[in-house]
C-alpha cells in the first residue's frame, strides 16, 4: 500500500464505467486493496449526485462520450482501459480522455496511473 505524508487527504472518488465484468472485477479488487476509504460508483448517472470531481475509468469510447455530455464537475478526469489497440488509444484521446490504462494491467501500474489523476483534487471538497 502506498503511504502519504499528509493525513488530511480527501477520499479517492472513482467511477468505474466498465462493461467487461472480468476487467471490472479485477480493477475494483486492485482499488479496494489499495484504498481503505474509497467512494466508488459504477453507474454514469450517479455522477450527477455529486458536485465534486471523480476519476472516471471506462472501457468504452461511447461511455466516455456520454460522461462528457453530463454537467461537468471541475477537475473530473477520464481514463480509458485499452487492449493495446492503437485505434482505440487514438479514439480515446480524440473524444476527450486524459489517459489510458493498458489491459492486461499490473496492480502497481493501475495505482500509479490512478494516483497521477487523483493528486490534483486530493484536498478538494
Amino acid at each position: 500500500m502506498i503511504t502519504y505524508a499528509s493525513t488530511e487527504l480527501a477520499m479517492p472518488r472513482i467511477a468505474l464505467l466498465i462493461g467487461d465484468s472480468k476487467i471490472l472485477a479485477e480493477l475494483e479488487a486492485v482499488l479496494r486493496q489499495q484504498y481503505t476509504s474509497l467512494l466508488l460508483i459504477t453507474e454514469r448517472q450517479k455522477l450527477l449526485d455529486f458536485d465534486m470531481p471523480f476519476v472516471v475509468i471506462s472501457d468504452s469510447i461511447r461511455e466516455v462520450q456520454l460522461v462528457l455530455q453530463l454537467p461537468p464537475a471541475d477537475g473530473t478526469q477520464i481514463l480509458v482501459i485499452a487492449l493495446e489497440d492503437p485505434e482505440i488509444e487514438a479514439a480515446a484521446y480524440a473524444v476527450g480522455a486524459e489517459g489510458l490504462i493498458r489491459y492486461p494491467f499490473e496492480c502497481k501500474e493501475v495505482i500509479a496511473i490512478t494516483e497521477k489523476f487523483l493528486t490534483p483534487f486530493r484536498n478538494s471538497k
